[in-house]
């Protein structure tokens, strides 16, 4: 009870966590979310571990530190797949697509983001395949492949009517108004104006919509992503007011966004006022960027801070400093593809790992899919036990209008062949009843046995004279198979109560008539059928 209790309250602490990341303080989301990793930690409580690891790797994501949420992505991946907890394991390798793609791996992301998809589909799951979804297209579009991304964010769309997700669908606004924007940008380089302004037309338009809605919902993270990505697309198109207007926004924004995020809003608003020409304000904004993404380390955000700074003093005339930063961001680009190198090195070793963890994952469900067979199999017979057919008759109470039968048989002196013949006998008789009433059936009718000498038969779709005769080939198959076989002098016959759908509201009514009329066949002389019902004695049947 008490480890229940501390599960319960560290999952609602990684509630609250979420909502900070949210509202747009990961920072701290990252930190408390940790400390909740580390209690679970200390506790042995493996959902939460893997729960608060998954979030940390989306914190990493939000706050621009990638690299640092795959270790925990991949410990999540374990323990879901150790649980067999296939959704959340499917989730969990989504978020890790997202990794990936923040690192540049955009081929491995688009591959695990479609082994989300694919259980997402699977478990008819929207949020899931939103998300999935989501991640291949924003890999299509960085591939330049526009068509494939309009196709998947179209899909992911569609998701939206199926559930009720603003925070996934402001992500996909936010990426759709990116698609445009690399869309414009394509058409500018062919030459194509008219395209290319329509383009940036439906940019902005889309990130003032992410903006209202993030606005209207006190999603900060999102809101941060709108302001910054509709700055430079006003920029772009030639609004610089209104990009001015949308990156000082950006400062409002309540919570802390984190260095990495801090880096880029400042050297956006240095793209921003150099092409407004305020080129030493620019300046003054591209040197803190320098500092602060020397400072976080990221080779991806120092070249950056470079080459804004190259444009800056390009602007300035200053054509011997704009050299400098450009070379410094030339080397630090080949810089890049030695880290691209390290990090698919990487990827690589956690994927082997990953690939273990599925494989057990895989003998896992197939063990699972087995117990579960098992489950509804009765051990001595091999046919369906009582469960089974339990789980058949609430199928059938959840539809109406649907004709069918019931027929509960009983072996007669079941007793007397165990005294007489021994137990092994009998288990062998029960294993020779079971096939008996096996043959005499279809192969949509249920055969269960109930327990001791007492088995049932579902038949669907039935009328009560085919169940009938359905009856009576089971009752004369018993009593003509070769029972000398088992034990000389050997000797069995069953008695059979049978009822249908129209005698009951409920399968389970249909049943309890059918239990009744056994006891009829049996009050009436055993080794014969009772189809009637047990007011009068006309109403017994013997059909041999």
């Amino acid at each position: 009870m008490r480890e229940r209790s501390l599960q319960e309250a560290l999952g609602e602490e990684l509630e609250a966590c979420w909502q900070l990341s949210c509202t747009g303080s990961p920072d701290e989301a990252l930190t408390r979310g940790r400390e909740i990793y580390e209690r679970a930690k200390t506790a042995m409580i493996k959902p939460v571990i893997a729960l608060a690891a998954q979030q940390i790797a989306w914190y990493c994501i939000q706050l621009g530190r990638a690299e640092d949420g795959v270790e925990p992505i991949h410990e999540a991946q374990q323990i879901w797949t150790e649980q067999c907890s296939l959704r959340e394991a499917a989730s969990a390798t989504a978020i890790y697509s997202r990794l990936l793609f923040e690192l540049g791996m955009i081929d491995e992301a688009y591959h695990e983001a479609a082994e989300a998809l694919r259980v997402g589909r699977e478990m008819d799951d929207p949020s899931l395949q939103s998300f999935a979804l989501d991640v291949q297209a924003i890999t299509m579009i960085y591939s330049g492949e526009m068509d494939s991304g309009r196709k998947l964010i179209d899909e992911a769309y569609a998701l939206q009517e199926q559930y009720d997700d603003p925070s996934m669908h402001i992500l996909l606004i936010i990426h759709d108004a990116l698609m445009n924007a690399k869309a414009g940008d394509q058409a500018r380089d062919t030459g194509d104006i008219a395209a290319f302004k329509e383009h940036y037309r439906q940019a902005v338009a889309l990130n003032e919509r992410a903006v209202a809605m993030a606005e209207a919902t006190n999603d900060g993270y999102r809101l941060r992503l709108a302001l910054c990505n509709g700055a430079e697309a006003h920029c772009v198109s030639g609004d610089i007011e209104k990009a001015h207007d949308f990156i000082e926004r950006w400062l409002e924004v309540p919570g802390a966004a984190g260095d990495s995020r801090m880096v880029h809003f400042l050297y956006s608003k240095t793209e921003i006022l150099t092409h407004a020409g305020r080129t030493a304000e620019a300046l003054e904004i591209g040197e803190q960027a320098l500092l602060l993404a020397e400072r976080t380390g990221i080779t991806d955000h120092i070249a950056n801070a470079h080459r804004r700074l190259s444009e800056v003093h390009e602007a300035m005339g200053d054509f011997d400093s704009a050299l400098l930063h450009y070379k410094r961001f030339h080397t630090l680009d080949k810089k890049l593809i030695g880290e691209q190198a390290r990090r698919r090195a990487r990827v690589a070793e956690i994927r082997f790992e990953t690939d273990k963890v599925k494989a057990l994952l895989d003998q896992a469900t197939r063990r699972a899919d087995q117990l579960a067979q098992e489950a509804l199999r009765d051990p001595l017979t091999g046919i369906a036990n009582r469960r089974a057919l339990d789980r058949e008759l609430l199928k059938l109470a959840a539809r109406v209008d649907r004709e069918y039968a019931i027929a509960i048989i009983d072996l007669d002196h079941f007793k007397a062949i165990n005294d007489r013949h021994s137990h092994m006998v009998g288990d062998d008789v029960l294993k020779k009843i079971a096939e008996a009433l096996h043959s005499s059936c279809r192969t949509v009718d249920l055969v269960a046995r109930m327990g001791g000498e007492e088995f049932a038969v579902l038949l669907p779709e039935t009328t009560r004279a085919a169940a009938l005769k359905v009856c009576e080939r089971m009752r004369k198959s018993i009593v003509d198979a070769n029972w000398e076989e088992l034990a000389p002098g050997l000797k069995v016959t069953a008695s059979i109560g049978l009822a249908d759908s129209s005698e009951g509201n409920t399968p389970l009514d249909v049943f309890s008539v059918a239990d009744s009329r056994l006891y009829a066949a049996k009050a009436g002389g055993r080794d014969r059928i009772e189809s009637q019902g047990t007011q009068t004695a006309e109403a017994l049947v013997t059909l041999h």
